[in-house]
């Protein structure tokens, strides 16, 4: 039962490590959740959390083995880094305001981030290479234990989801002293990160065929 405690509480600090890194889903995950409210955040933090239980299952089945010999990272690298160039590209030219009607954000944004939140991290080979590097280390250290695995990726789900929804939540509690302009320089840095985090993507790509 210790064990499985220390587990826990391993996973849990990793989860707040992965947390607090800032990158381009942390100012996505702070631009839904201002423009668009809380619930829509949430929905965005669920779908992070989900393509990241998704590549630790993969890494867990050793699928990572097999996508060795397949050019996974690379294919990866070409449709994520495009995907959050042309995402980014799309909030620093964005100059609409906010949706006001509660009813119609509904209708139109609440699948869409969650599957916005989902696309954004899973298509980064980052978090791929992350959560392989993770079970395999966690793998090593508990000797193969699918218990104290699954104890400590639950700890660092828990706590990579709890933390996002408090970013969302304290992201849409500041919307009331937040101005227009204060938006569109939000998007504007949003989209730069974005697409800055695409071309690097890219360039990973490149570099491995000079």
């Amino acid at each position: 039962m210790a064990e499985i405690g220390h587990a826990i509480v391993s996973g849990a600090v990793a989860g707040l490590i992965l947390a607090f890194l800032i990158g381009p889903v942390f100012f996505a995950l702070l631009q839904a959740s201002i423009e668009k409210g809380f619930l829509v955040g949430v929905l965005f933090a669920m779908g992070i959390v989900l393509s990241d239980a998704t590549f630790f299952m993969l890494a867990f089945l050793g699928i990572s083995q097999l996508g060795k010999g397949a050019h996974v990272n690379e294919i990866m690298g070409i449709v994520g880094g495009s995907f959050l160039f042309l995402f980014g590209l799309r909030l620093m030219l964005k100059k609409d305001k906010p949706k006001t009607d509660i009813e119609e954000v509904r209708k139109t944004s609440f699948t869409k981030s969650f599957f916005k939140g989902f696309l954004l991290n899973a298509l980064n080979p980052a978090v791929f290479l992350y959560w392989v590097g993770v079970v395999t280390a966690v793998s090593a250290q508990y000797e193969g234990s699918d218990k104290k695995v699954f104890a400590f990726f639950m700890a660092t789900m828990f706590v990579v989801f709890s933390t996002d929804v408090l970013k969302a939540f304290l992201a849409y509690k500041l919307k009331n002293i937040i101005t227009p302009t204060f938006m569109l320089w939000l998007n504007r840095i949003s989209g730069g990160v974005l697409m800055l985090g695409g071309l690097k993507l890219l360039w990973d790509v490149v570099k491995t065929y000079l």
